[in-house]
């Protein structure tokens, strides 16, 4: 799977760094093989940005958000998929 950088800007809920990615291609059998595009930080990778507060800038004032860190009920599991994406886009700018 291959994913790239398409954009970076400031978030519209608090003007913190955000990036558009999207990654090509999936193995996932619900969904088939499609493209994802992935909103995430910028600046601190998607875990840490849960347990400090900084997912803000992505979720905003989302009720199913994950309070610092304490299990929410939001289905997106920020050390998985995401923190993946974020790694290898992260490893692509150095």
């Amino acid at each position: 799977m291959s994913s790239r950088k398409i954009w970076e800007g400031p978030s519209a809920y608090d003007g913190k760094p955000i990036m558009a990615v999207v990654s090509e291609g999936s193995s996932n059998r619900k969904t088939g093989n499609v493209d994802t595009l992935w909103i995430l930080p910028a600046g601190v990778d998607p875990n840490t940005a849960v347990k400090t507060g900084e997912d803000a800038a992505i979720c905003g004032d989302c009720p199913h958000r994950r309070e610092h860190g304490a299990l929410g009920d939001c289905y997106v599991l920020p050390f998985q998929a995401p923190l993946g994406i974020w790694r290898a886009v992260k490893r692509r700018e150095t």
